[in-house]
């Protein structure tokens, strides 16, 4: 047995998860992507999409191992939480579905909807609002507040609860949501849509952000042109540089992490002292001004293989 050898077995593992199920409906965890094309594709031609490698599938089943901790800490909290889910599913139009859990309110003694999320420190750090996952410039967080909606709908509940974690620190932020009636019809409708499409043989128009095409799974069968605009071939010095730039990324988020949880103990003190530091504090009053309309090249970096 060596080292080299259990690791390839652990990705074997993981890559023999990676499969393709069938899809035949809306699903609540997809009604809120943002591409209706997508979400035909995801259906009609569930069978053509590529699966997800061993990377993804370890961060999914790292995700589920998240899933089971926040449980318990919630039931070591004193609450009443309900995890024997079924499935559901809304008539017309046909949306399935299946919460995390069901939590009771120890005041009203109803059980509400509870979705949990593990991410990544920074992602974390950036969400304290539903409105701030609506606006998120991640796609895949901005379908999280259509998702419980559905869970919500579905269970005639006024409230439901998000239960984020951060991965590497492990702090839990909960964020209630209200059921919105106008945001619901939104995405009744926008069912209505895809199945409309399907009955026509039809597709949606793809998106204008294609960025959000890059790593579609059904990208070669959607046929969306992405603008890539002009290649060049890299001489090997840019590389380099993007290989120590992913080395160094965990350091940078577990450093911003810290940062957070530094200014989250100090909190009001204007000096701390510590066995081997000294904190100190001040204010700095920013002047305000108005940053001229101008252009930025935004950079995009993804591994390739």
């Amino acid at each position: 047995m060596q080292a080299a050898d259990i690791a390839t077995r652990v990705q074997e593992a993981a890559l023999a998860k990676t499969q393709v199920y069938p899809c035949n409906n809306v699903r609540a965890s997809e009604i809120g992507h943002p591409c209706e094309r997508y979400l035909v594709l995801h259906i009609t031609n569930w069978q053509d999409k590529i699966p997800h490698g061993a990377d993804l599938q370890n961060i999914f089943d790292l995700g589920n191992a998240i899933e089971t901790e926040a449980i318990r800490r919630v039931k070591d909290a004193g609450y009443e939480v309900l995890t024997a889910r079924r499935n559901f599913k809304i008539e017309k139009p046909l949306i399935t579905g299946r919460e995390d859990i069901m939590m009771q309110d120890p005041e009203d003694g109803e059980m509400y909807p509870c979705e949990i999320k593990g991410l990544a420190p920074l992602t974390f750090d950036s969400i304290d609002t539903v409105a701030d996952m609506l606006r998120h410039k991640r796609y895949y967080v901005r379908k999280y507040p259509a998702q419980l909606q559905v869970y919500m709908f579905h269970h005639n509940k006024e409230r439901g609860f998000f239960i984020l974690f951060n991965k590497i620190s492990g702090r839990i932020k909960v964020i209630e949501m209200t059921l919105d009636y106008e945001y619901t019809e939104s995405l009744l409708q926008k069912a209505e849509r895809v199945y409309g499409h399907i009955s026509a043989g039809t597709l949606p128009e793809p998106l204008e952000d294609t960025a959000i095409c890059t790593d579609c799974p059904l990208l070669h069968v959607c046929g969306a042109t992405i603008d890539r605009g002009e290649s060049v071939i890299d001489n090997g010095d840019l590389e380099e540089l993007l290989q120590r730039r992913e080395a160094l990324l965990p350091f940078t988020r577990e450093l911003e992490d810290i940062k957070k949880r530094i200014t989250d103990t100090i909190g009001d003190s204007d000096k701390v002292i510590t066995a081997s530091y000294l904190v100190s504090v001040s204010t700095v009053n920013r002047k305000s001004y108005t940053v001229p309309e101008n252009s930025y090249r935004k950079q995009n970096i993804r591994r390739l293989c």
